[in-house]
């Protein structure tokens, strides 16, 4: 197999108006501590604040923008931005050490699981984005198969299931075929001079806004996560049908004599 440079961004998105928003801007400040404490990120990105600062505590009037970033000092690439998108808090994280180091995306995918911890309440979704560039595209099957740490739940047949995107990038869905899934794993390969295209569709939009990619994972997720509600609020409407089975048998072993919007006889004569 020819030699590969792999990275993985992780793009969080986190309700900025949830019934928890305390818990969860808690969680999510803590995650963005992890950034520097735990994965190094631990300098200032020249023109932007280290510290999103009142931009935890926004009400709500503030639409959209980038309220902080961190990098980690030295080689590599392994930075985090920290964005509002209107009702939606989204934490942005590359790690891309040196070549040099020898680190793949097992170990990069572990990395972040340790810092960031579990999901929460708030968690909309999260995407997690194995990305390489490759200068044989002959070996690119071979890469996909070895070495992407896949959702458990994925069935193995997603390494059948790539696309060609219109960007010229290969993709890949490693996830759980449940749509309620809270998260996404997704490879993405390209060759090795479509770098600076690669980082602007997965990681960094222009103006550093949210690239293309982020933004259809984040309204993907939002449509997921309202399936989840809706999934949990099945056993209310299973427990409305069930009681409406129950009146309409009472109704009928009472007695025939109804009339519309009077109610039945014997709830009548009772009522005289």
């Amino acid at each position: 197999m020819s030699p590969r440079t792999e990275a993985l961004v992780v793009h969080l998105f986190v309700a900025a108006d949830s019934e928890h928003r305390a818990d969860d801007l808690a969680r999510l400040r803590s995650t963005w501590q992890a950034c520097g404490s735990a994965l190094g990120m631990t300098g200032r990105v020249p023109d932007i604040d280290l510290d999103p600062k009142a931009g935890w505590d926004d009400d709500g009037t503030r639409s959209t923008g980038l309220l902080a970033a961190r990098t980690r000092p030295g080689s590599g690439v392994c930075q985090a931005v920290l964005r509002r998108e209107h009702d939606v808090f989204c934490l942005s994280a590359v790690l891309e050490p040196d070549s040099a180091e020898g680190v793949g995306w097992a170990e990069l995918d572990r990395r972040w699981s340790a810092a960031a911890g579990g999901s929460w309440p708030g968690v909309l979704g999260v995407a997690r984005l194995f990305l390489a560039r490759t200068a044989d595209s002959a070996a690119v099957p071979e890469a996909v198969r070895t070495g992407v740490p896949a959702d458990p739940a994925a069935p193995l047949a997603w390494r059948e299931r790539g696309i060609t995107v219109p960007q010229g990038f290969a993709v890949w869905e490693a996830s759980s075929r449940v749509d309620t899934r809270p998260e996404r794993r997704l490879v993405v390969l390209a060759a090795e001079d479509r770098d600076v295209e690669l980082s602007a569709w997965t990681w960094l939009g222009a103006g550093l806004e949210l690239p293309p990619l982020a933004k259809y994972l984040l309204h993907a997720a939002k449509m997921r996560y309202q399936l989840r509600v809706w999934k949990a609020a099945e056993g209310v409407g299973n427990l409305r049908r069930e009681a409406d089975t129950i009146i309409q048998r009472l109704l009928a072993a009472v007695g025939p004599t109804w009339e519309p919007g009077r109610g039945p006889s014997w709830w009548r004569r009772s009522a005289s």
